[in-house]
């Protein structure tokens, strides 16, 4: 990041201090990149990230099961098995959805509820 190091350096402090930050410029000035280096780095410190593309989204629905997955990628072993259910298929949804939703409760809480489509 050439001449942009400052910025992530000071928006990963901020960040990391639990400080909310708007990032707003002109187009093409580098707001995204320096984002996402600023996201990369916190999640290198382990701190839990969400990376969200809100032009991707056409409706709440749709984003919000965008930030339960990108949520729950912070916790690998759910990860791992969002990603086998998606790859086995529809046959294998309803006994990956079950384990998954005792091990989501196991460790969230029973006030964390998960559907798979």
């Amino acid at each position: 990041m050439i001449g942009r190091r400052s910025d992530v350096d000071q928006l990963v402090l901020q960040l990391s201090n639990g400080a909310h930050r708007v990032v707003a410029a002109p187009r093409r000035t580098g707001k995204s990149s320096v984002c996402e280096a600023a996201v990369g780095r916190l999640r290198a410190k382990r701190f839990y990230t969400v990376s969200i593309s809100l032009f991707k989204y056409t409706n709440a629905a749709t984003l919000a099961e965008a930030i339960a997955q990108e949520t729950l990628a912070n916790r690998r072993p759910m990860h791992k098995l969002i990603e086998k259910v998606r790859e086995a298929g529809a046959t294998v949804v309803k006994g990956a959805a079950l384990t998954l939703a005792m091990k989501t409760q196991a460790d969230l809480g029973d006030a964390v509820e998960l559907a798979i489509r």
